[in-house]
């Protein structure tokens, strides 16, 4: 039974190597009269197996400041569950460290690790001017073989990061390293880190694993890979992967902005081998920025996906062998906009799209809509900005599904669209936004249940009856 702070520092000597412990929180816990807290594991070759039952109990005021791996737990795995964090201040102000406010890392060992009905609440995470960066998150910098279920960060938590140099970030997780899973989780929390790429309202990147019935409405800001969230998601440090990776039941309501490339509503960078379906975004997508040499760099911004690759990434679009097939099925786009810039510069184009912004052709694409404000093939329609007389392409028009056998049209160079003729770069075609189809709905709710078949949305997950779905077992907070 865990009481006191001298309780919390006490369990570690009572943790045996290869075995699990049980500590059970007894009450709150208010940590404000130390000045700067030590994470209760800093080890990182010992993995302090637990499972620490928060008994629906909070522990407020927790500050850590310039201390690596700055967190409540530190390193960890096992089980942590039914507790609540409030009030806590974690800074980086003249060091680069990792910081979150539950956990360093989660995980690490044989047996899955588990973290389940946990809330972050009216909690900061600051890096300071000029200080260097790693990685942030409310919940956990790294992951490994770890399922989140139902683990909340709401609105009143801010993250401002304004380092020297980039890192990830995440509402839930900055980096998982091993397949883990996250299942009725959410984030309400803005996050603003202009140099990080790999920013998200979940997770920043995500080699492996799944992400289910988990939504965003906070405003993300970052460099690149950035989304609602996943930043970037896909395996591309051990190679392709032949596990189908999966986000299913998604949506994203808070407004994504970048000022370099790869920006999504749900996702920012695609890799290989994932199945992205039932999901939608109603936030608007921005990368509207001026570099130092004056020029503008905003690519790659996708209502649903920034950048889908077809294998290790790159800009390789048109390959069959590109690796796993990615799917994109029954996702919808009904943000009032979703605007990119590279008006300033003279060797990129936007590579921008409703749906998707820079799309591989041999990926499936099926059932995907766009809200009727986007037209078809109508230069005067609202919601796409991307300098459309520069970029043809970027007229949205309508775009039939494709498989692998029958793969995406790719908008070449020499092709005539309604707003002119698409000039390429160079000698090279130009690889295809993806903008779906056209609805006559004007709202989410209304078009996702006129589908039907294997693009139909599951009524027992989705409440259908306001303007936008939200989901039955995993309501805002």
């Amino acid at each position: 039974k865990v009481r006191t702070v001298e309780d919390l520092y006490g369990m570690k000597e009572l943790t045996v190597a290869g075995q699990t412990t049980y500590f059970k929180l007894e009450n709150d816990i208010d940590l404000s009269g130390i000045d700067n807290w030590t994470p209760l594991n800093t080890d990182d070759n010992n993995p302090f197996t637990i499972d620490f039952d928060g008994n629906g109990k909070t522990i407020r005021n927790l500050k850590c400041t310039d201390v690596e791996g700055a967190s409540f737990f530190g390193k960890i795995s096992g089980c942590i569950h039914d507790l609540t964090f409030e009030n806590a201040a974690i800074k980086a102000e003249t060091v680069a460290i990792n910081m979150a406010v539950v956990a360093y890392n989660i995980g690490g060992i044989e047996e899955q690790s588990r973290v389940r009905n946990v809330v972050v609440r009216n909690s900061s995470i600051t890096v300071a001017d000029g200080c260097s960066s790693v990685n942030q998150a409310f919940v956990s910098v790294y992951s490994e073989n770890t399922a989140f279920e139902n683990v909340y960060v709401e609105k009143s938590n801010n993250m401002t990061l304004n380092p020297a140099d980039d890192g990830q970030a995440g509402g839930l997780v900055a980096v998982v390293n091993k397949i883990s899973t996250f299942n009725r989780c959410g984030n309400a929390a803005d996050i603003i880190g202009e140099k990080h790429k790999g920013v998200a309202g979940i997770v920043g990147r995500i080699y492996k694993g799944d992400i289910s019935e988990c939504w965003n409405t906070g405003a993300i800001t970052g460099n690149e890979d950035v989304a609602g969230i996943a930043g970037s998601f896909g395996d591309v440090k051990e190679g392709l992967d032949t596990r189908t990776h999966t986000i299913m039941n998604c949506y994203n309501r808070g407004k994504i902005s970048a000022i370099g490339q790869r920006i999504g509503g749900i996702v920012g960078t695609l890799y290989n081998s994932t199945d992205l379906m039932y999901c939608y975004n109603v936030g608007d997508v921005v990368a509207k920025v001026k570099l130092s040499s004056g020029k503008t760099d905003g690519r790659c911004i996708g209502g649903i996906v920034g950048h889908a690759c077809n294998g290790a990434g790159g800009w390789n679009y048109n390959s069959p062998n590109g690796g796993g097939v990615n799917r994109l099925i029954s996702c919808h786009v009904f943000s009032q906009l979703i605007m990119s810039d590279t008006s300033g510069t003279t060797s990129a184009r936007p590579g921008s799209g409703v749906i998707i912004g820079f799309a591989h052709l041999y990926n499936t694409y099926k059932g995907c809509y766009r809200a009727p404000w986007y037209g078809n093939n109508d230069p005067s329609a609202t919601g796409l900005d991307i300098s459309r007389t520069q970029y043809p392409e970027a007229i949205p028009v309508d775009q039939e599904d494709s498989t692998p056998e029958s793969p995406l049209q790719a908008f070449d160079k020499g092709k005539t669209t309604a707003a002119g003729t698409i000039s390429g770069i160079g000698d090279t075609n130009y690889s295809s936004p993806y903008h779906g189809k056209i609805t006559d709905k004007t709202t989410v709710s209304a078009l996702v249940q006129s589908l039907g078949g294997d693009i139909a949305w599951d009524s027992a997950i989705w409440d259908f009856s306001g303007d936008t779905p939200t989901l039955k077992n995993n309501h805002e907070r």
